[in-house]
């Protein structure tokens, strides 16, 4: 097999043999199984270990919801009772425009 490949000189053409072919082209498939070996391996590994954290992410998650639903309900009780308050009005005296003019 043949390859061309372009330098600083110039063109170049490289015979490459069938062995060293099959080496590469062994090489290559041997590094993709391991790849998705690697990457099932992985797989199994990740997938139960992220369902049990979302399990425990929801039950918690559930849990203060719940916290902050019975916190707002007590405010809410709280709230409906009667407030006192003392208020002054302050009134400011603005004279009227229209008289005025007159």
């Amino acid at each position: 097999m043949r390859f061309q490949y372009r330098d600083a000189s110039g063109m170049k053409v490289v015979n490459v043999p069938k062995w060293a072919m099959a080496i590469f082209g062994i090489l290559a498939v041997a590094l993709g199984l391991t790849v998705l070996v690697l990457g099932a391996g992985l797989l199994l590994v990740l997938v139960p270990v992220l369902i049990v954290a979302g399990l425990f992410a929801r039950w918690r998650l559930r849990r203060i919801l719940r916290d902050a639903e019975a916190a707002a309900r007590t405010r809410q009780d709280a709230a409906q009772g009667v407030i006192e308050v003392d208020y002054k009005v302050v009134e400011e005296k603005r004279d009227d425009p229209r008289k005025e003019r007159r």
